[in-house]
């Protein structure tokens, strides 16, 4: 049986991408206007991106909305 395809996932094997994925909500909360609580990662491990954006959105008071934030891929956008 020949191969045609085939899928690897390195992420937490060959790669470890937790320390980007740590950051990203210091980085969004900054490209707002805003300075991040030093353990805003800790509050943010457990939660959904959009529960994320959800609690960063109310917690900061920011001016945009979930649908903002991850739908239209402004929460990417900034922070990559």
């Amino acid at each position: 049986m020949k191969i045609k395809a085939a899928i690897f996932d390195a992420d937490g094997t060959l790669l470890d991408s937790m320390g980007q994925w740590n950051l990203v909500p210091y980085k969004y909360v900054k490209s707002l206007g805003e300075a991040a609580d030093e353990n805003i990662a800790e509050k943010l491990f457990t939660m959904t991106i959009s529960e994320a954006a959800e609690f960063i959105i109310d917690e900061y008071e920011l001016s945009v909305t979930v649908e903002e934030a991850v739908g239209d891929g402004c929460y990417n956008q900034r922070v990559l």
